[in-house]
């Protein structure tokens, strides 16, 4: 289920996604993955900013998610690349709970938009 609440959507409930796990969901037409840790929920985009291959079945480890084609890594609280081949960030989204859910902001954080796919004004 997927409501619209102010700028963010409702993704999934949190008891569905273990912490060290994550789970797909989608904000408009982008898939994006939702992320549990230690240190907390975390939703960036399920595309790798290198080559444009889905993030997901890669590792997580802590808060970085490896890109499983070529080992990129990213840093899940801001999207920003922590090794190479990736030299771009992916999409991350503000996040917050709301009656045991999960919303994200409809749209991305500025400063993660990778500058390809930079929409003007942001």
């Amino acid at each position: 289920m997927r409501i619209a609440t102010g700028d963010f959507v409702r993704l999934l409930l949190l008891e569905e996604v273990p912490v060290g796990s994550y789970a797909s969901a989608t904000i408009g037409s982008r898939s994006v993955l939702v992320f549990r840790t230690e240190e907390g929920v975390f939703v960036v985009e399920d595309k790798c900013s290198h080559m444009g291959f889905p993030l997901r079945g890669g590792e997580l480890v802590g808060v970085r998610i490896r890109c499983p084609e070529h080992g990129a890594e990213f840093d899940l609280r801001s999207g920003e690349p922590l090794c190479a081949p990736a030299t771009r960030p992916v999409r991350a989204y503000a996040v917050r709970m709301s009656d045991g859910y999960v919303e994200a902001s409809a749209d991305p954080l500025p400063g993660s938009v990778p500058a390809a796919f930079r929409p003007y004004g942001l």
